[in-house]
């Protein structure tokens, strides 16, 4: 038998482990590890529901949603910001994807497969926004330009 809490191998029937004198007759309760790529804490609750169609519209027009979000927000939003970044990273990363046509053969496989993986991430994303959350899209967050 092993401790729950240190993984220290006990004998059975053994009350505390003798090593960081946990309770093994009590059930050790499950961490909850926060996601570090989810800033949905970081906004107020008005902020998200009244920026949240704007929000939405980077991801679907890409850089002029970028436009019609950042002149539409008369103030500074930090959740369009954030929408915004997550927004450029994706679009840069898919012009990226794009000079891989120039490769001949490989590039014309990979670079559709690239392209449609992007395209649900972002579909992921859309998802998320709808949600009110506001986490940082999945593989686009690897890039750690524009923060």
């Amino acid at each position: 038998m092993f401790c729950k809490n240190c993984g220290t191998q006990i004998n059975e029937g053994t009350t505390f482990c003798p090593n960081c004198g946990q309770n093994l007759a009590e059930p050790v309760a499950p961490v909850a590890i926060p996601d570090p790529y989810d800033h949905t804490a970081e906004f107020t609750e008005d902020e998200v529901k009244e920026y949240k169609t704007f929000a939405l519209i980077t991801y679907f027009l890409g850089f002029i949603g970028i436009i019609i979000a950042l002149l539409a927000v008369h103030e500074d939003s930090k959740y369009i910001n954030f929408h915004v970044r997550q927004s450029i990273k994706a679009t840069i990363v898919s012009m990226i994807v794009c000079l891989l046509f120039i490769i001949p053969v490989i590039g014309w496989i990979l670079a559709p497969l690239a392209l449609i993986a992007l395209a649900v991430f972002v579909i992921i994303g859309i998802v998320w926004t709808c949600q009110g959350k506001s986490k940082e899209l999945i593989l686009i967050r690897l890039f750690t330009f524009l923060g």
